[in-house]
C-alpha cells in the first residue's frame, strides 16, 4: 500500500505542476469590476474578503485596502463572504462599494459531523464546537488546551504540567474499567493517536461528537466521543503571508505547603524530646523534655558531646540550630527544583489559490523550557494542504504534516517519579552543600536521612525522547452527477520514537560505597508505528421542493503495525559513557515485540429534513476487528435521531419576536470501544519459561501458554439516549442549548477468575455494565452590541453521574487502587474510595475511654468513625467516602471589545469529587522516619498535649496509625479559577505599509485559583496511577506577549 501511495503522490505532484502553470483563456463579454469592501459600522476596509461568481469558479480576495479587481460575465451574480460577517449576493457592476455586517450566527453556523458537515439548525445530534477565533487568540502549545472549559460535557484536565504532555479528555464521563476512556481523534477525516504534534495555528475548527447518534458512524471507536479536527485550507485570491510570535514566562501555579526550615527545626526538636522521654521510661529514669543537651550527653556517655560532630542525633539537638544560616544551609526544595522558565513559539504560513489550485503551507517552531530542573520540550512542525482542480468535475488533494519533537528530563509524575522527594527532602543541610546534598564528595547532615538531592538526580539523569511523526493523506473528489460525489482517500501515518535513559551510580542509594559505574543503569527504547487507511465515500444531496436529502455511504480498511525494542544494561566501567554493548556493560533485559491490528468497516447515513422543520437522521456502521474473538469479530452500530423546529409552526409565529428559533431533538444509538487491552486481548499468549529435563534436571528455556483464548470476546458497547433543545431568543441576543442524556455501557472487559482446573487463574471476559447520565447547558449572550463597544458571554455547565449496574460472580465487588482503597461495586460510582473516616483526634483521657478506638490507641491518635457502631474500630469500619470523578464542571468566557481593543476572561470550575493523595500521605503521617524528612505544614498545629491539642485534625508525632489509610489524605477536588486572561489591540490596516493585519496581545494562563487541595500541586492532578495523586509536575502560570501579522 505504501508503494501505491507513493506512486499516487508523484502523480499528484505532476498534476499540481500542470495546474499551476495552466493559463486560462480570457472570457468573452466580460466586464471588469473595481470594488472595495467595508465594515458597515466603522467603514474599516476588510482584508481577505472572498468575492466569487455564483455557480462559477472565478473569484478573488480583497487586498490590504479592501479593494479588488475582477473580470466577470455581464450578467453574473457575485457572492461576497468573510469570516465573522454575513454573506451577501449582488449583481455585477463596473464599480462596487460593498458593506458587510457582522454576523450573529446562532443556529445557522456550519458544524463538522462524521464524514460530512451540516448547518447547526439542522443538527439532531449532540455536538459542541469551537472555531478559529477561540484558538487563535490564546498562546497555547497543544490544541487540547483550547478545549478546556469551552464545551459542555467535555471535561479537559491538566493532570500534569510536564512540557508537551497530553491533557486528559473525557466526554460525558468515564465508563470503561480496563479499557481506554479517551475519545477518538480524527484529523481531516483520518484517525490519529493524539494531538501532541499538531500546530494549533493550523486548526480551523474542533467539533466534538458527544452522543451515540453523532458518534455511532465511527462504530467500534465512538463510545467515548469523537473529536474532529479540521485544518485550514487555502482561499481564492493572492498569496497571504501570516506570521505570529509568542514569548512567555512560566512559573509554578502553586507549591505544596511544607514546613519552613525554622518550623522543621522545632518539629525535629519535639521528636528528639519525645525519644528522650521514651528512653527514660524504658530505663526507669524521669527524663524530661526540658533536660539540657549537656545533661543528655553525660547520660549517654561514651564519646557523646554537645557538639555538632559528636552529638547523638536521636536524643540531642544540633548546636548549629541556634546559629541559623551562619552554620547551616536552609533550603526550600520546591523553589530550588522548580524555577521560572521561558517559552517561545513562532509560526509562519502562506496560503492562497486560483481557479485551479489552492494551498496552505505552514511551519512552526516551539521551544518550552520546563519549570523543573533539566526538563523541556522542543518541536518543529510543518503542514502542507494542497488541492488541484483537474477538471470541472475532479479535484485531487495532498496533505502532509511532518513533525519532530524532543522531550528531556527524568520522570516526576506518579508513584515511580521523583515528585515526592522534591517536597519531602529535609530543608536543613550542611553549610556550603546546599542543593547538592547527598552528592558524592559532600558531607551528610547527620540529623536527616542521607538522601540524594532531587536537583542532583535531575541534573545527572539522562532521559531524552525524540519523536518523529508524519501525517499524510491523498484524496480524490469527483462529481459524478448533479449532487452525486465520490471521495477516495488513502492515508499513511507514521511515528518513530527513540528514548535514551541513563542513571549513573552517583545518584543511587549505594553511591557512597559503590564503585563508579557499578550501579549505573542504561535503557534504550524504540517504538515504531505505521498506520494505513484506504477509504471510499459516495455522497448524494438532493432538494425536491421543500424536501432535502443528504446521504453518505462508505467503506474503509485500516491497518496498524507496531514494533518495539527495549534493552537495559547495568554495571558500566564508569559514568562517562552510557553507550552500551556486551563489552562495556552487562545486559539485564532485552525485549523485542511486534503487533498488528486491522479494521474493516462499512457505514452509511441518511439525513432528511422537510423545510428545515422536521428533521431525521439514520446511520449504521459495521466493524470487523482483528482484536476480538474468532466468533465475535464483527460488531454493528445503528443510530437514529429526530428533530422538530417548533418555531416554524404557525402557532408559534406570534412569539417569533421573542423566540426566534426553537428546535427539540431526540437521539438514540449504539457505539463501541475496541481499545480494551492491546492488540491481542482475545488470544491465548505464550511467554518464555524455564524447564528442567532428564536425570540431571538440566535447565532449558522454552515457552508456555500464559492466558486463555476467548473466542467470544467482543466490544464494549454503549447505548445512548439524548433529548435536548436549541433556541435563539430576542433577535438572537441569547442562544441556548440543553441536553439530558443517559449512557449504558455493557460488556465491560474485565479480568475474571476461572476454575483452577484450567491451569490459569483469570481470563479476559465481557462481564459488567456501567451507566452514565446527566445534563448539559450551553448559553451564549450578546450583552452589549454598540458601535464601539461590545460584550459577549458564553457559559456552559455539565452534570454527570455514573454507577455500576452489573459485575461478574453475582455482582461481587472488585477492589483495586493502592492497598485496595478503591471499590467497584453495583449501585455505586464506577470508582469509590474506601477508607477509615478520620473525624478528629483524641485530646483527653475521657474521650479516649468513652469513644470507640483501635487496639493500642493513645491520646493524640486520630479518631475514626465507628461505621458499624459495634464499639470497636477495625477493618469493618472502612467506608465509602467519595469518588474521583467530578459531578459538575463549568466554564464561562466573557469577551469585551472597545474600538480596536479586546479583552477576554475564561473561568473554569468543577466540584463533586475527591482526591486521594498518596503524595500527601507520604509526607504527612507519623512514622519512625518522619523527622528525617520534611513534612506538611499542618504538623505545626499537631497535637502536643491535652493543653496543646493543635488543630484537632493533626495527630501527635508518635501516633500509632502510620499504616492506616484514612480520610486525612482525602481532599475535595472542587476548584474555580481564572483559566485565562487575554488583552489585545488590533492595529489599523496598512498603518505600516504592506502589513494588512496586525494584533499585539498580552495573556496569562492559570491566573488565579480557589480550592482546598493541599495534598498535591493541583486539584486536576495525576490520578490514574492507582487512582491516587502520587505527585505530579506542577501546572504553570504562564505570562505571554505576542504578535500576529498578516501580509
Amino acid at each position: 500500500m505504501r508503494k501505491s501511495l507513493m506512486i499516487l503522490s508523484c502523480s499528484m505532484l505532476l498534476l499540481l505542476r500542470q495546474a499551476v502553470f495552466a493559463i486560462p483563456l480570457p472570457a468573452t463579454n466580460d466586464i471588469q469590476i473595481q470594488g472595495q469592501v467595508f465594515d458597515d459600522q466603522d467603514n474599516t476596509p476588510l482584508v481577505g474578503v472572498s468575492i466569487r461568481v455564483k455557480n462559477g469558479n472565478k473569484g478573488v480576495t480583497t487586498d490590504q485596502y479592501g479593494k479588488f479587481v475582477l473580470s466577470v460575465p455581464e450578467e453574473a451574480t457575485l457572492v461576497v463572504t468573510y469570516v465573522g460577517y454575513d454573506s451577501k449576493e449582488l449583481k455585477a457592476a463596473a464599480s462596487l462599494s460593498i458593506k458587510l455586517s457582522k454576523s450573529n450566527k446562532g443556529l445557522n453556523e456550519v458544524v463538522v459531523i462524521g464524514y460530512g458537515t451540516t448547518q447547526k439548525k439542522n443538527l439532531v445530534g449532540a455536538v459542541s464546537s469551537i472555531g478559529e477565533s477561540q484558538i487563535r487568540d490564546r498562546p497555547i502549545t497543544r490544541i487540547d488546551q483550547a478545549l478546556a472549559a469551552q464545551m459542555p460535557g467535555v471535561q479537559v484536565q491538566s493532570v500534569t504540567g510536564t512540557p508537551g504532555a497530553a491533557l486528559q479528555i473525557r466526554v460525558r464521563g468515564a465508563a470503561s474499567v480496563s479499557g481506554s476512556n479517551d475519545p477518538l481523534y480524527i484529523v481531516d477525516g483520518v484517525p490519529v493517536d493524539d494531538l501532541g504534534d499538531i500546530d494549533p495555528a493550523t486548526i480551523q475548527s474542533v467539533d466534538v461528537l458527544k452522543d451515540a447518534s453523532a458518534a455511532a458512524i465511527y462504530g467500534a471507536r465512538g463510545s467515548n466521543g469523537v473529536v474532529l479536527i479540521t485544518t485550514k485550507r487555502g482561499k481564492l485570491g493572492k498569496a497571504r503571508i501570516n506570521f505570529s510570535a509568542t514569548f512567555a514566562r512560566q512559573e509554578a501555579e502553586r507549591f505544596v505547603p511544607m514546613m519552613s526550615a525554622n518550623e522543621w527545626i522545632q518539629f525535629k526538636k519535639d521528636l528528639i524530646d519525645s525519644s528522650w522521654v521514651a528512653r527514660g521510661r524504658t530505663l526507669g529514669k524521669n527524663y524530661q523534655a526540658s533536660d539540657d543537651m549537656n545533661f543528655r550527653a553525660t547520660e549517654l556517655g561514651g564519646t557523646t558531646a554537645n557538639t555538632h560532630a559528636l552529638a547523638n542525633t536521636t536524643y540531642m539537638y544540633d548546636p548549629y540550630w541556634a546559629m541559623g544560616t551562619d552554620s547551616l544551609d536552609y533550603i526550600n526544595w520546591q523553589d530550588a527544583f522548580f524555577k521560572p522558565a521561558n517559552m517561545q513559539k513562532y509560526n509562519l504560513s502562506a496560503s492562497g489559490g486560483n481557479e485551479n489550485v489552492n494551498y496552505l503551507l505552514s511551519g512552526e517552531y516551539l521551544n518550552q523550557d520546563g519549570l523543573a530542573v533539566n526538563t523541556g520540550y522542543k518541536r518543529y512542525t510543518f503542514r502542507s494542504n494542497m488541492e488541484v482542480k483537474l477538471s470541472d468535475f475532479v479535484k485531487v488533494g495532498l496533505q502532509l504534516s511532518p513533525s519532530i519533537s524532543w522531550t528531556k528530563g527524568a520522570g516526576i509524575d506518579g508513584r515511580s517519579g521523583i515528585g515526592p522527594s522534591i517536597a519531602g527532602t529535609a530543608p536543613i543541610q550542611e553549610k556550603g552543600v546546599g542543593v547538592n546534598s547527598g552528592s558524592l564528595g559532600t558531607p551528610a547532615y547527620r540529623w536527616v536521612a542521607d538522601q540524594i538531592s532531587p536537583v542532583t538526580v535531575m541534573e545527572e539523569t539522562l532521559n531524552n525522547t525524540e519523536l518523529v511523526k508524519l501525517l499524510s493523506q491523498i484524496y480524490l473528489n469527483a462529481t459524478l452527477a448533479k449532487g452525486l460525489r465520490l471521495n477516495v482517500t488513502g492515508a499513511w501515518n507514521s511515528n518513530s520514537s527513540d528514548n535514551k535513559y541513563y542513571q549513573p551510580t552517583s545518584v543511587t542509594s549505594a553511591r557512597r560505597t559503590a564503585v563508579e559505574g557499578s550501579q549505573s543503569t542504561a535503557t534504550r527504547k524504540t517504538v515504531r508505528n505505521q498506520y494505513y487507511l484506504f477509504q471510499s465515500l459516495l455522497s448524494y444531496d438532493r432538494i425536491i421542493k421543500k424536501h432535502e436529502f443528504n446521504t453518505v455511504f462508505g467503506a474503509s480498511t485500516e491497518s496498524n503495525n507496531a514494533a518495539n525494542t527495549t534493552q537495559t544494561n547495568k554495571q558500566f566501567a564508569n559514568d562517562n559513557l552510557y553507550t552500551f554493548d556486551l563489552g562495556s556493560s552487562t545486559p539485564t533485559a532485552s525485549n523485542v515485540t511486534e503487533s498488528k491490528r486491522t479494521l474493516s468497516s462499512f457505514f452509511g447515513r441518511v439525513n432528511y429534513n422537510y423545510n428545515s422543520r422536521y428533521l431525521l437522521s439514520v446511520s449504521f456502521r459495521g466493524d470487523g476487528s482483528s482484536r476480538f474473538g474468532a466468533d465475535s469479530k464483527w460488531g454493528y452500530f445503528p443510530a437514529a435521531s429526530v428533530g422538530w423546529r417548533i418555531s416554524d409552526e404557525a402557532f408559534m409565529q406570534s412569539f417569533k419576536h421573542v423566540v426566534n428559533d426553537f428546535k427539540i431533538r431526540y437521539s438514540w444509538g449504539i457505539a463501541g470501544n475496541d481499545r480494551i487491552g492491546g492488540d491481542y486481548p482475545a488470544v491465548g499468549l505464550v511467554s518464555t519459561t524455564n524447564y528442567v529435563f532428564g536425570d540431571t534436571q538440566a535447565q532449558s528455556t522454552g515457552f508456555s501458554v500464559t492466558s486463555i483464548t476467548n473466542n467470544d470476546l467482543h466490544w464494549e458497547k454503549t447505548t445512548s439516549n439524548d433529548i435536548g433543545f436549541d433556541a435563539t431568543i430576542l433577535k438572537e441576543r441569547f442562544t441556548v442549548s440543553f441536553d439530558y442524556y443517559s449512557k449504558l455501557t455493557k460488556d465491560l472487559l474485565l479480568s475474571v477468575p476461572v476454575a483452577r482446573a484450567t491451569g490459569f487463574t483469570k481470563q479476559n471476559a465481557n462481564i459488567g455494565s456501567v451507566k452514565n447520565w446527566g445534563y448539559e447547558i450551553n448559553l451564549n449572550s450578546r450583552n452589549v452590541t454598540g458601535k464601539d463597544f461590545s460584550w459577549e458571554t458564553s457559559l456552559n455547565v455539565s452534570y454527570n453521574k455514573n454507577k455500576v449496574v452489573k459485575l461478574n460472580n453475582d455482582n461481587t465487588p472488585i477492589y483495586t487502587g493502592w492497598e485496595n482503597t478503591v471499590k467497584i461495586a453495583v449501585g455505586r460510582p464506577l470508582y469509590t474510595y474506601v477508607l477509615y473516616d478520620a473525624i478528629g483526634v483524641y485530646t483527653t483521657d475521657a474521650q479516649l475511654k468513652n469513644t470507640p478506638k483501635r487496639a493500642n490507641t493513645i491520646i493524640g491518635d486520630p479518631i475514626y468513625r465507628d461505621v458499624n457502631t459495634d464499639g470497636v474500630i477495625d477493618a469493618s469500619d472502612m467506608t465509602e467516602v467519595g469518588h474521583p470523578d467530578p459531578n459538575y464542571t463549568w466554564g464561562m468566557t466573557n469577551r469585551f471589545s472597545y474600538k480596536r481593543f479586546d479583552l477576554s476572561l475564561l473561568f473554569q470550575g468543577q466540584w463533586g469529587n475527591q482526591i486521594f493523595s498518596m503524595f500527601g500521605r507520604n509526607i504527612d503521617r507519623p512514622t519512625t522516619g518522619l523527622g528525617n524528612y520534611n513534612a506538611k505544614q499542618v504538623w505545626v498545629n499537631r497535637f502536643r498535649s491535652v493543653s496543646q491539642p493543635g488543630d484537632g485534625k493533626t495527630p501527635r508525632i508518635d501516633a500509632t496509625t502510620a499504616s492506616v489509610y484514612d480520610t486525612r489524605w482525602l481532599y475535595s477536588g472542587a476548584f474555580y479559577k481564572i483559566k485565562n486572561l487575554t488583552a489585545g489591540y488590533t492595529l489599523k490596516p496598512n498603518l505600516i505599509k504592506g502589513i494588512t493585519q496586525a494584533r499585539v496581545y498580552f495573556s496569562v494562563d492559570n491566573l488565579w485559583m480557589s480550592d482546598k487541595y493541599t495534598g498535591g500541586y493541583s486539584p486536576e492532578a495525576f490520578q490514574y496511577d492507582y487512582l491516587a495523586d502520587w505527585s505530579s509536575y506542577p501546572t504553570a502560570r504562564t505570562y505571554s506577549i505576542g504578535i500576529n501579522i498578516g501580509l
